[in-house]
């Protein structure tokens, strides 16, 4: 996915799934963590991630997440790759990946210039507000593009057109005074323009209509209208033209004559999800004594209501009526969208002529119908209309292939909702199209699929093709299937999955579903050469079919085991998994850079181990060793040993402090027993100072020793060697 950079009101869509079975889908989840890395640093949570369920009924589990922070691309950059990790309790991780672009120039974009012609900025490009780093060629100029080499130019064209600017006139801010003589370069047009403004009036056929010209014309319905889609004769003789003659003006008539001075007639119109307003004839009822019911079919009482009426005249010339229609007019279910308008009379007609040049029927467009931008398809619906704004709808569903295509089709839609509950299988090529599943089966049925996104199917079989374009797999769980080359992201596997055709398989996220230790099978066609990655892979992968010229990439943080088939192959494997059994015959490059599951509990073990006995161990913040050797000789540690009990510690103390004599904390000593001993000082004013013991008395620890150059101070620390 591509956001330009700046832009902070896109999203993207994740599936929540159960963090056990990995199927179950999770709705009504209101706390999210969202971890984002850019360009590979490291992970950080966004600050309040904006994350809303779509729609728990027709999408249980869908989300999506607003990406509104820090979404603009750093100096120096082209573009950036940034990385979303979404986690809640009970949810299974998802990650999603996004890449921030900088526009490039094109044309609309605005470049300001100072006044000595010195390009500044980029003030608007595509959402795009300039930064530092910004620069002309890597804001995408054109090929040859040089500012400094156009500078000059600037510079003089700026001030030749400073110089025609200064003779401006401009009586409101900001807007420049003129006087328009010409339009498209012909001075008649503007002097037409101007009479037909100021009051002396321009009239001709081609010339907008006067006021008065307006007044006259009666607002018939809404802007949204429909001529006949049949019709129906119960009484009368249909004595010149069809009902399709009915939606031109153009004087073909659909003409009836009375039978028995009696007609009975109506004409049925599909307005879909639409309400109706009125209904509008043009045309005539001949027959000066005679009038006609104008009747609406009320769907709810299932009667026919008379709207108005029809008086004959003895003129054949074209009039317009105008009758008004009612919300029960129109049908729902099998009559969906119905309307129906009767011209009627049971008797008393006297050789009656109605004759109808042009009939349509008038509608407020309804809220719903091709919801989300998509025709509906339902297999256990029994709808294989193709009528537009009526069949395919949310509420009408198609239940063929043949009645989903012909809509797409008419319609020019891209998009597909599936029905949950549904299989769909496909009947002729499906290239380019956007097919939510919801849940539903997919029979691929050997059809053409290149370019087309296929998400959320519960199963996915048969055998698909493509002449171009990889196919796009989301959150689908596949059986056994054949795939031309194509992406699969966030997918099952549970059986063979072949690739019929060379080019390049990606699978992210991907998953096992095989329960145990089994594994699903990847392969491929014979003869056909592939690359293959499949990342962050959970659980066994087998593949078979290697031969010389296929690539393959397998790394995964939960893998189990890995079995390769086939004779020579380039394969790189990374990540944690059981083990790697490589069955290839050939001469094949196996890098083997994963780790054995086994290796990581064996890790974790003596991790462990080493937690429950270092607590033991720390005493006052310290780790407590017995070291037994001295760099690898057990009998210098022997020694160490013997030569540190030797060393006595003291400190001086308040009493006799001179260069020559200090008490101390010393006691357990006779008299004279330390005279010749050296004394150290290892801080305090003599820090760093040496001498000899010449005297000890046990009162009050007094040493006696060869003059110090500083007298030591009470606490001052030393040690006797």
């Amino acid at each position: 996915m591509r956001i330009p950079s700046g832009v902070t009101d896109q999203y993207i869509y994740f599936v929540a799934v159960d963090a056990t079975d990995y199927a179950t889908r999770e709705t009504g989840l209101s706390s999210f963590t969202v971890y984002r890395s850019r360009n590979g640093a490291a992970a950080a949570a966004m600050t309040t991630p904006t994350i809303n369920e779509t729609d728990s009924t027709n999408m249980p589990g869908v989300y999506e997440l607003l990406l509104d922070e820090d979404m603009t691309i750093g100096a120096g950059n082209d573009s950036e790759e940034m990385v979303f990790h979404i986690t809640a309790t009970g949810m299974a991780p998802v990650t999603r990946t996004i890449e921030l672009y900088r526009p490039k120039i094109t044309a609309g974009n605005t470049l300001t210039v100072e006044s000595d012609g010195d390009l500044t900025q980029v003030n608007t490009l595509a959402g795009h507000t300039a930064q530092t780093g910004d620069s002309f060629a890597r804001l995408g100029a054109p090929a040859g593009a040089s500012v400094s080499a156009d500078i000059a130019t600037i510079d003089t064209n700026v001030d030749g057109v400073k110089t025609k600017t200064d003779s401006l006139t401009f009586t409101v801010s900001n807007q420049v005074d003129a006087n328009a003589i010409a339009i498209s370069g012909d001075t008649a047009a503007a002097d037409n323009l101007e009479a037909t403004y100021d009051g002396t009036g321009y009239t001709n056929d081609e010339a907008p209509a006067k006021q008065s010209q307006l007044s006259s014309i009666a607002n018939v319905g809404s802007a949204v209208h429909k001529p006949a889609s049949s019709y129906t004769l119960t009484t009368g003789t249909q004595s010149a033209n069809l009902y399709t003659d009915t939606e031109a003006l153009d004087g073909v008539r659909h003409t009836h004559t009375d039978v028995t001075n009696s007609i009975d007639l109506y004409y049925e119109f599909m307005i879909g999800g639409g309400t109706p307003t009125s209904v509008q004839v043009t045309g005539y009822l001949q027959g000066g004594n005679d009038s006609l019911d104008i009747q609406g079919y009320d769907w709810v009482s299932s009667s026919w209501k008379q709207i108005g009426t029809m008086q004959g005249t003895s003129s054949s010339a074209n009039q317009v009526f105008s009758y008004d229609l009612f919300v029960d007019m129109v049908g729902s279910g099998a009559n969906e969208g119905k309307v129906r308008v009767r011209f009627y009379a049971a008797s008393g007609l006297s050789s009656a002529t109605l004759a109808i040049d042009q009939i349509f029927a008038a509608f407020s467009q309804g809220s719903e119908g091709y919801d989300n931008g998509a025709v509906w398809f339902d297999s256990n619906a029994s709808n294989t209309g193709t009528e537009v704004n009526i069949d395919g709808t949310a509420r009408n569903p198609v239940s063929t292939s043949a009645a989903l295509l012909s809509l797409l089709a008419s319609t020019n839609l891209k998009k597909i909702e599936v029905v949950p509950g549904s299989t769909l299988t496909l009947g002729a090529a499906y290239e380019g199209y956007v097919i939510n599943g919801n849940g539903a089966v997919l029979a691929l049925n050997s059809q053409n699929i290149g370019g087309s996104i296929f998400s959320r199917f519960s199963s996915v079989s048969g055998v698909g093709t493509t002449s171009a374009n990889q196919a796009f797999f989301e959150d689908c769980i596949f059986a056994t299937t054949t795939v031309p080359p194509s992406i699969m992201q966030q997918c099952g596997f549970g059986a063979t999955v072949t690739v019929g055709s060379a080019g390049d398989l990606t699978v992210i996220d991907g998953y096992s579903t095989v329960a145990g230790s089994g594994s699903p099978t990847f392969t491929k066609t014979a003869g056909q050469a592939i690359t293959a990655e499949y990342r962050r892979f959970s659980g066994g992968l087998t593949q078979s079919g290697l031969q010389s010229g296929d690539t393959l990439t397998i790394g995964g943080p939960d893998m189990g085991t890995i079995e390769l088939n086939g004779a020579d192959a380039a394969v790189e494997i990374r990540g944690v998994n059981k083990g790697v059994t490589n069955n290839l015959t050939g001469s094949p490059t196996v890098n083997n850079n994963s780790i054995k599951a086994s290796e990581v509990s064996d890790i974790l073990g003596d991790t462990v181990d080493l937690q429950s006995r270092v607590p033991s161990a720390l005493v006052g913040g310290r780790m407590d060793s017995n070291m037994s050797a001295i760099n690898n000789d057990n009998t210098a540690a022997v020694n160490l040993s013997k030569s540190a009990l030797g060393i006595i510690y003291g400190t001086a103390q308040t009493g006799t402090l001179s260069t020559t004599q200090a008490s101390t904390d010393l006691s357990g000593y006779n008299d004279d027993q330390l005279i010749g001993r050296v004394i150290v000082w290892t801080g305090g004013n003599c820090q760093g100072e040496a001498t000899d013991i010449t005297d000890y008395a046990n009162t009050n620890g007094v040493l006696t020793f060869t003059a110090l150059t500083t007298a030591p101070a009470n606490t001052d620390p030393f040690v006797i060697v």
